[in-house]
Order: C-alpha cells, then sequence, then structure tokens
C-alpha cells in the first residue's frame, strides 16, 4: 500500500507539471502544433534516460524510484517509458522485438486512435 501511495504522489506532482509545461507552451505559442505535447514528451525522454543512469536501484528505495519512474515520469509523459523501454530492448540485444514494438506501439497506436473516434463519431 505504501508503494501506491508513493506512485500517487509522483502522479501528482508529474501531472502538475505536464500542465504546467503545456500551458506555458500555449501561452508562447499560437501555432496549431501541439508544442506542449512534444516538449513534454522530449524532456520526459532525457530525464528518464538521464535518471535511469544516475538513480540505480541501489542508491534509492524501491518506493522512491517507483515515485520517480512510474509516478512522476508516468504521469508527465507515457512517451518516456515508452523510449526507455524500446532502449532498453534495443541494448538487450532484442532488435527485432524493439522494431516490433515501436512500430505496433506507434501503428496500432494511430489505428486505434482512429478507430475510436469514428466509433464514437457514428455512435454519437
Amino acid at each position: 500500500m505504501q508503494n501506491i501511495l508513493y506512485i500517487a504522489l509522483g502522479g501528482i506532482i508529474g501531472t502538475i507539471c505536464r500542465y504546467a509545461v503545456s500551458g506555458a507552451s500555449l501561452y508562447l505559442s499560437n501555432s496549431s502544433f501541439p508544442l506542449g505535447t512534444f516538449i513534454v514528451n522530449i524532456t520526459g525522454s532525457f530525464i528518464i534516460g538521464f535518471l535511469w543512469v544516475v538513480i540505480s536501484p541501489e542508491n534509492i528505495s524501491p518506493q522512491i524510484r517507483n515515485m520517480i519512474f512510474i509516478g512522476l515520469l508516468g504521469s508527465f509523459t507515457t512517451f518516456s517509458s515508452y523510449a526507455l523501454e524500446s532502449l532498453k530492448l534495443a541494448q538487450s540485444g532484442n532488435y527485432a522485438l524493439a522494431l516490433v514494438y515501436i512500430i505496433g506501439s506507434n501503428v496500432i497506436g494511430l489505428l486505434l486512435v482512429f478507430l475510436g473516434y469514428s466509433l464514437a463519431k457514428a455512435i454519437n
């Protein structure tokens, strides 16, 4: 139960950070480009890659590690988790599996967004 509370606390912090970054980018840019999401995804990817090396399991409790990686960064951007998992698959030599994961996540994700959108439009 304590682990869940740590993850929830990280999630609250990450969500607020995402809201702040997205809001600031909307204020600074009037473009149709989704700048806020882009900034969140690229900064989150950098941060999770950096912290994965810097914060080793020997240096920090599992609860704090979960709070940072699952809660905070997971709610800030799930893209960072996806990017780290893709890298770890490739680093372990599972190149084919990494490629399937990357292509599958993108292609199937986009397809399912389209299908969900289309279904909702059809019944609404």
